[in-house]
């Protein structure tokens, strides 16, 4: 913005305020719909942590769920199918509650329809990855994780987070 063009990359860790919580809340729709894909970095805590599970409920509600692609950082699968939004928490007890309100507001107090929809959504996010780094010879069994990532920024694909 200051150089008058558009955002090449967002990161959520860097661009979010947590410190003024109703701020961030009432921009992050805006943020997550202006970008043409979200690539989430799945490590063994992404399941746990609130905002990220927030995030991902916010881009399938405004419709671009397809837009979403996981690389898995480390080598232990997720097991999406046991993802519970009750078992997500924050650095703070409070964010966690009111973000948890928030979501179950949104969802009309059906949090098993969203933890499939946020299971499903990444699953097929992982897969889709995955699918595309061994057509490409770069997943090495079945990984595809932070490897696939630094192969495909070195062969000139664009790996941002959010762009």
């Amino acid at each position: 913005a200051q150089h008058r063009r558009d955002a090449v990359l967002w990161f959520d860790r860097c661009c979010l305020d947590i410190y003024n919580i109703p701020r961030a809340l009432s921009l992050m729709p805006v943020h997550i719909a202006a970008c043409r894909t979200m690539v989430c970095l799945v490590g063994d805590s992404f399941l746990s942590r609130m905002w990220c599970i927030l995030e991902v409920f916010v881009r399938i509600e405004v419709g671009l769920h397809y837009d979403i692609s996981v690389v898995r950082v480390g080598s232990t699968p997720q097991d999406y199918s046991a993802f519970d939004v009750r078992r997500a928490q924050c650095s703070k007890p409070a964010d966690a509650a009111l973000l948890l309100s928030i979501i179950d507001c949104a969802v009309g107090g059906n949090l098993g329809v969203l933890n499939a929809k946020v299971a499903e959504v990444l699953a097929a996010a992982e897969a889709a990855r995955d699918a595309e780094l061994a057509r490409r010879g770069w997943a090495g069994g079945g990984g595809g994780g932070m490897r696939g990532l630094r192969n495909s920024s070195r062969r000139g694909h664009d790996a941002s987070a959010c762009r």
